[in-house]
């Protein structure tokens, strides 16, 4: 007589017997008899299914024993099912050690670049007097080379000592850019004028000589990216010092730099022009004796690039008046076709600037009383402007798309979740802020 359903599948009726044995209903001759009839003359199923039933026999075997009275067959059975299993899920294994490696170096990685990155809460709040400040135009050209999915990326530095402080937009990467070298080179010599080959050295040095200086004197400088034209990239460095008295005790001002690609270095007036005297008497019939007070002897070396033109900027007292700052003579290309080398137009091109958007992305937390919780931000920026700005929650998946702007030195991301009025707000120098979603308030912070 059959004890198990013959109505069932065989895989079914094999179950159910190792049911009935696990439950003590069947004696381990009583399953062989049944299983034996089960399968019949198949002898391929039927050692297939001995070894199945034979490994749950050991297991079970081996609940059995206290784990100091196992007898040696077991162990052996125990590890032979061990080797097997991580013999089977091998490539699993493998995986995950190499993603282990992966997330140990790229730690480290990120240790090794912020060790010399200083956060301070601080942001700036001084603005320069008595300066004129050129308006850039913000637009942007494209450029074809290898480099050009390379991301834009920044870090922000912000450091003080005394009365003294320093704000940097640091290069780590730009698009278009395979060596980054030459670009933190030609940022320290042009606004720093040190001769070293570390930024952070030309930071402390700037604010050691502020130190040193008068007790009541104070400075702030701060350097920023602009625009990129094409082959060239824009950075300004704003500054201001007051070491204690009136007149000349207090220097004020604007420079930029403009680091041509091609050349690896910042560009100088002989790269604008092969006629030095026709440029220089195309600047001085734009300055007139009715607004300053003399005509240029020579021209600048302090001169920023836009896509309509290029803008002269005059030392203070060489050209104008003391009231005047740093006199500044702009010029469209119309204008200068006529003297500009050949070399010079290239770089510039003729791609509309404003075509040119480079894509950016921001990690962080965002904090609570309850915890914190790991978000991103993507945008693109094309100077002070941005478009396309996504916030994501990582941990929930959820987007939501924000309007972003770049005022008064923060990030400003507003939108909806949910119908309730979001904003964060995140300062440039050391990305840190809040967030407001209704009448709730976090605290955010971005690497």
């Amino acid at each position: 007589m059959s004890i198990t359903d013959k109505n069932k599948s065989v895989l079914n009726r094999l179950k159910d017997l190792q049911s009935l044995y696990e439950a003590g209903i069947l004696t381990k001759e009583e399953m062989e008899t049944e299983k034996a009839e089960i399968l019949g003359s198949n002898k391929k199923n039927v050692e297939n299914s001995q070894v199945s039933l034979n490994q749950n026999e050991t297991y079970d075997e081996k609940r059995r024993y206290n784990g100091n009275n196992v007898t040696k067959h077991s162990k052996k059975e125990y590890t032979g099912n061990i080797y097997k299993f991580f013999h089977s899920y091998k490539s699993i294994i493998v995986i995950i050690v190499l993603i282990v490696i992966v997330v140990i170096i790229s730690v480290a990685c990120v240790k090794s670049c912020g060790d010399d990155h200083v956060n301070n809460d601080f942001a700036e709040n001084t603005m320069l007097a008595n300066t004129d400040t050129v308006n850039y135009d913000d637009t942007v050209s494209v450029c074809v080379s290898p480099a050009e999915d390379v991301p834009t990326k920044f870090k922000y530095i912000a450091k003080k000592k005394g009365n003294f402080r320093a704000i940097i937009e640091w290069p780590v990467s730009m698009t278009g850019l395979e060596e980054i070298g030459n670009l933190q080179r030609s940022i320290m010599d042009k606004f720093f004028r040190y001769n070293y080959n570390n930024i952070n050295a030309c930071i402390n040095r700037y604010l050691k000589e502020g130190e040193e200086s008068d007790g009541y004197a104070n400075g702030f400088m701060s350097v920023k990216f602009i625009q990129r034209q094409n082959d060239i990239y824009i950075f300004n460095e704003r500054f201001f010092g007051n070491y204690g008295g009136a007149g000349a005790s207090v220097i004020c001002g604007e420079n930029y730099l403009n680091f041509d690609r091609e050349l690896g270095r910042d560009l100088k007036i002989d790269d604008l022009t092969n006629d030095y005297m026709a440029l220089l008497n195309l600047v001085n019939s734009h300055i007139s004796l009715d607004e300053y007070s003399s005509k240029a002897e020579k021209l600048p070396e302090n001169f920023v690039i836009s896509s309509k033109g290029i803008t002269f900027i005059f030392p203070a007292y060489s050209i104008g008046y003391g009231c005047q700052g740093q006199p500044n003579i702009f010029l469209s290309y119309d204008e200068l076709d006529g003297v500009l080398s050949e070399t010079f137009k290239r770089a510039i091109g003729n791609i509309p600037f404003e075509e040119k958007w480079e894509k950016c992305k921001l990690l962080g937390n965002m904090t609570d009383e309850n915890g914190s919780y790991p978000i991103e931000i993507y945008f693109e920026r094309r100077g002070h402007d941005l478009r396309k700005c996504v916030y994501r929650n990582v941990n929930y998946g959820g987007k939501i798309k924000m309007k972003g702007e770049l005022l008064d030195d923060k990030w400003y991301f507003t939108g909806n979740d949910n119908g309730n009025y979001f904003e964060i707000a995140v300062d440039v120098y050391n990305m840190k802020g809040t967030a407001n979603v209704g009448q709730k308030e976090f605290e955010v912070s971005f690497k």
